[in-house]
């Protein structure tokens, strides 16, 4: 459960080639499939022990689905409740049990997702009409009726009565089970718990709210992590299927002789973005139907009607905080009084920069003593420990509280590793307790496409952006604001920017970041990205700009949740060069006039 950062596949992609020609000479010799569905049970010994269920079913629409099942020995009916962890992008469940989970008490079913692994079919990127579908079917078909899984029983026997129960939902006598896993794994559960009232609490960690915001940003492609995705993910995929298959000849992996793969909207995206260098109009649909922010929009929208506990990384430059926000408000503005809680910690996607450049950036991810919230504990034990608590509470019915701080509906962690408790995390149109400080902003900037910073040497530069060289004409930096000489700054919250902007030329690509003046340093390794195009390319030129006029823009910067130190001061910087988007094709000169900066600020950390 706790968060990890992207994986490497490199090895497993040269290991897939070798594979595969096995694999091929295998079906060559006229192997027959594994029959699924198919189930083995095992007694692993450890600390703790538990039994160890592995096998196959066959979903809703003929596709083989692989799972795991880890159970505590000896379980009395009706007392296990089953945690479902979905594993990352590109990955297979895990085939070893979360032991935390298992000394708690609790069952945990992991899976592979359809196209990954030894599942069938080919990956739909948590499709609430196919992966979503998928886990239900698993709820069907491996939990239910089995006599250790706990089930609704309305609200008696010590269980709690779950906030979705009603005439409508028919779960009585189902079983009651949680989800929680990271990234791909985060993004399923809302795919499922939207649908599936069998799931009661959800702890969603490190992922997305819509997509064409997370990849594309302001409609500028995340080349780096693009890349490193499908990459990734294709090549792991492979490796997987072709090691199951060789493994198991000539019946093949649990699921039968698997093939695995990417739906075609996949390569069309990967080829298209490539090609146009911002995402068309089939890409931003597609995606969207993967995204809460599309499938549970307006009225009739579906979101989970469960309490959720958000947890996402300052510092992840794929899904960050802004992604999980949006999560938080949607979901509240369906059930406003439903639990929805974030904790917003040093890591994910990317790890937390500890230590002293140019390796990192001073970072902790561990709380001092002194921290008003979990002293000493590390992101990765507190968020461990907070799951937890969060399905005893809402799932079990256990304790009084939930784990999380009872005025507060947000925890975060600051770049010194220390926790704070704050009512709502602030933006510009809703500040809670934040005070929002405004700067002018002005300037000119030369675009021309060459990137003159890096972040820090320690973090993968093909995933962050570092600050645009002072002297360099394709950047303008402002002051934002100075922290008294006695007293640290936190900047914690979602800023804003307004501008006219001109740009003289095709089209332009602007990346905004906050900086720390003292270090240099982009602020929680931040960018946010806007492409103004005069030719209007993406809506075929439609409704272009000719000749070059001024364009009114406004947007939000991305979350952070910074400690400005005493003295120190907090900058604006808007840049045309970036190290890990697709640049601009092409030059423009661009003319920021009438601009304004805003960013929260909270009183000092105490």
């Amino acid at each position: 459960m706790s968060s990890t950062t992207h994986r490497r596949a490199g090895a497993r992609v040269l290991a897939a080639l070798a594979l595969l020609l096995a694999a091929c000479l295998v079906a060559a010799g006229g192997a027959t499939a594994k029959t699924c569905p198919n189930t083995s049970t095992s007694t692993v010994s450890g600390k703790p022990s538990y039994t160890y269920t592995r096998g196959c079913i066959i979903s809703f629409d003929g596709t083989a689905i692989v799972y795991n099942l880890f159970e505590p020995l000896h379980p009395a009916a009706r007392s296990l409740y089953a945690i479902l962890e979905g594993p990352g992008w590109g990955s297979a469940g895990d085939t070893t049990p979360d032991e935390q989970l298992l000394a708690a008490g609790y069952a945990e079913m992991t899976w592979d997702p359809r196209g990954f692994g030894q599942s069938g079919g080919v990956a739909e990127v948590d499709d609430p009409g196919a992966e979503g579908r998928d886990v239900s079917a698993l709820i069907d078909k491996v939990l239910t009726g089995r006599p250790e899984i706990a089930v609704d029983r309305g609200g008696r026997g010590g269980q709690p009565r779950y906030v979705n129960d009603h005439r409508r939902s028919k779960t009585s006598g189902e079983p009651a089970v949680g989800m929680t896993g990271g990234s791909y794994g985060g993004g399923i559960q809302f795919a499922t718990a939207a649908f599936d009232n069998r799931v009661k609490a959800i702890v969603p960690v490190i992922t997305w709210n819509n997509l064409n915001y997370s990849l594309w940003p302001g409609n500028v492609i995340k080349l780096g992590w693009g890349e490193l995705l499908y990459g990734a993910g294709f090549g792991e995929g492979a490796a997987e299927h072709a090691q199951g298959d060789v493994q198991g000849a000539p019946s093949g992996g649990d699921g039968g002789m698997q093939a695995g793969g990417y739906d075609p909207n996949l390569h069309y995206a990967e080829v298209t973005g490539a090609t146009l260098g911002y995402p068309d109009h089939t890409m931003l649909a597609w995606y969207g139907q993967r995204s809460m922010a599309v499938y549970g929009a307006g009225p009739a929208g579906h979101v989970p009607d469960v309490p959720t506990l958000l947890v996402q990384g300052t510092v992840d430059t794929l899904f960050n905080l802004d992604d999980a926000w949006s999560n938080y408000i949607e979901i509240k503005g369906h059930y406003p009084k439903l639990p929805v809680k974030l904790i917003a910690f040093c890591g994910g996607h990317v790890s937390c920069p500890t230590g002293a450049p140019p390796s990192g950036a001073n970072y902790s991810d561990t709380a001092s003593s002194s921290s008003p919230i979990a002293p000493g504990e590390s992101a990765a034990t507190y968020t461990e420990n907070e799951t937890i608590a969060w399905f005893n509470h809402y799932l079990r019915g256990e304790g009084r509280s939930d784990g999380m701080p009872r005025s507060d509906s947000v925890v975060y962690q600051d770049q010194n590793g220390n926790y704070y408790g704050i009512p709502t995390f602030p933006t510009a149109t809703r500040p809670g307790t934040a005070t929002y400080v405004t700067a002018p902003l002005s300037g000119t900037l030369v675009d021309h496409g060459v990137p003159t910073g890096a972040g820090p040497a320690g973090v993968d530069t093909a995933v962050t952006d570092g600050a645009t060289n002072s002297s360099d004409p394709g950047q303008v930096t402002v002051p934002v604001v100075t922290a008294p000489a006695h007293a640290d700054v936190p900047i914690v919250g979602i800023g804003h920017v307004n501008a006219t902007v001109t740009v003289n030329g095709a089209a332009t690509e602007l990346f905004f970041r906050l900086i720390d003046k003292s270090t240099g340093g982009v602020v929680d390794l931040q960018t946010q990205p806007l492409r103004i195009d005069n030719l209007d390319l993406q809506d075929l030129g439609g409704n272009p700009t000719i000749p070059p006029g001024p364009q009114n823009i406004s947007l939000d910067l991305v979350g952070t949740s910074y400690d400005l130190p005493a003295g120190d001061t907090l900058e604006l910087q808007v840049s045309t060069s970036t190290d890990s988007y697709s640049p601009n094709r092409g030059s423009a000169v661009v003319t920021l006039s009438n601009g304004k900066v805003t960013v929260p600020t909270l009183a000092p950390e105490r």
